[in-house]
């Protein structure tokens, strides 16, 4: 009677199981039918973003065709701009048109408890052994020799070894941050198993920005903007004489920052010192600076965000006009750089990410003054 009743269960189990999987694929089926139908709508409406910009885009350079004729509606606050008011007018709602529709593709469809929180719960620096008291002393020398660093830069004393002096003074502020992050508690990175795919679509982009560019570099159509050739001048001279104070301000006009002066001269005694390889700076820091962009994107949303948002980056007429004048667009790589590191310093509780957003935007001073806007935003933030 019992063996009877032991297989009368296990009938009756194999009999629920038997019947509970057709159920549960049936409820499974509405589920991907609208994961299916969520991701043809992100498609469509990702492509009409695509194509609303685009047609932004091409119409800057024509008349504004008779068909949207209705677009030129802006033309009175363009008057400015004389017979292209309506045409600019309508490529500025155009354009705003694919960013809303871009973010309406990007809208997520889970819920909000699934998504990151932009502040993680924060850990005090811990002091509780012997050696965290050494760490806080390296600290206070290291402020000292900061202290040191500015009072020579500032009595005109500067010389090239005393950037080792800041740089020892960075070091040992920043063992006290490195030990709280990777020793007393891990913090989490979630790499990707996706990496390699983001480093090839990365390097596809930073490739084809570079490769555009010195297309047509040393084109004599960019050959005389005529407000550049200080600059260019005194990064020849730099170039010749290896004579730079990184630190100062009074360099070209006795306005840019020397230091990057250095970087164009740094480029140029790679190249020929001409003109080619001095507007080539420009060039390859720009592209440098849509990796961090990606990341910030990245870490803000989701992957298929921040493709999109390179790649509209990337193909900006603005960008490819100033990097062919050679200036003005330094700052992008140190405040991409440094909002990236805040995002992951304040995600992941991380103090020396944020330790480095702080150096990474403080270079921003030393780039056309553009670079410097980051440094409130953050401030506000």
């Amino acid at each position: 009677m019992r063996l009877n009743l032991t297989a009368w269960r296990a009938r009756s189990s194999d009999g629920q199981t038997a019947t509970a999987a057709p159920e549960t694929a049936v409820a499974a089926a509405p589920a991907a039918k609208g994961r299916a139908l969520r991701f043809a709508v992100t498609v469509a409406l990702t492509s009409a973003a695509i194509a609303l910009a685009a047609t932004g885009q091409a119409i800057t350079t024509r008349h504004l065709p008779h068909i949207v004729w209705p677009l030129g509606v802006l033309h009175r606050f363009l008057t400015a701009y004389g017979p292209h008011a309506r045409t600019l007018s309508g490529a500025i709602i155009l354009l705003v048109a694919g960013a809303i529709v871009l973010g309406l593709a990007s809208l997520r469809s889970d819920s909000a408890a699934s998504d990151d929180p932009m502040l993680d719960r924060t850990r005090p620096l811990p002091v509780r052994s012997a050696i965290d008291w050494i760490l806080l002393l390296g600290v206070a020398i290291g402020v000292t020799l900061w202290a040191l660093f500015l009072y020579e830069l500032y009595d005109d004393n500067y010389e090239h070894q005393l950037n080792f002096v800041l740089a020892a003074a960075a070091v040992l502020i920043a063992l006290p941050l490195v030990k709280r992050d990777f020793i007393d508690r891990h913090v989490r990175w979630n790499v990707s198993r996706l990496l390699p795919l983001h480093a090839v679509f990365l390097t596809i982009v930073v490739g084809t920005f570079i490769a555009l560019n010195m297309r047509d570099l040393g084109s004599w159509k960019y050959s005389a903007v005529g407000d550049e050739y200080n600059n260019f001048n005194y990064a020849l001279a730099i170039a010749k004489t290896g004579v730079f104070n990184p630190w100062s301000h009074r360099g070209a006009d006795l306005l840019g920052s020397e230091l990057g002066s250095a970087m164009q001269a740094l480029f140029m005694r790679l190249g020929s010192e001409d003109n080619f390889a001095w507007r080539l700076y420009a060039v390859v820091v720009t592209a440098a600076s849509f990796i961090p962009f990606y990341f910030l994107v990245r870490e803000l949303f989701r992957a298929r965000v921040a493709v999109l948002a390179t790649c509209f980056v990337a193909s900006s007429h603005y960008l490819f006009g100033y990097a062919h004048h050679g200036l003005y667009l330094d700052g992008l790589l140190p405040t991409s750089l440094g909002l990236w590191l805040l995002v992951i310093g304040l995600r992941r509780d991380s103090s020396l990410a944020l330790f480095a957003a702080g150096i990474a935007l403080a270079f921003g001073f030393y780039t056309f003054e553009s670079g410097r806007a980051a440094v409130v935003v953050v401030s506000l933030f």
